[in-house]
């Protein structure tokens, strides 16, 4: 069964670093999970990252994890 992992774009704290982001995809894709997803951060009070631009980053990080954009607005 496929399992995926949810890429911490969204925080109520500061969001995290290219290092951490980096470090935490290349550790994903190495124990095998089959996807990292970004969310669309919907409402204030959070640090975000923009899910695009993470997918985009991610994608630079990794070579064969799939990825994935949990939600969209319109």
């Amino acid at each position: 069964m496929p399992v995926a992992i949810q890429i911490p774009n969204v925080r109520a704290t500061a969001a995290p670093d290219r290092a951490e982001l980096a470090s935490m995809l290349k550790r994903a894709e190495e124990a095998g999970f089959h996807s990292a997803w970004a969310m669309e951060h919907q409402l204030g009070g959070a640090s975000a990252l923009e899910p695009l631009t993470t997918l985009a980053f991610a994608a630079g990080q990794t070579s064969s994890i799939g990825l994935g954009l949990a939600v969209t607005i319109l």
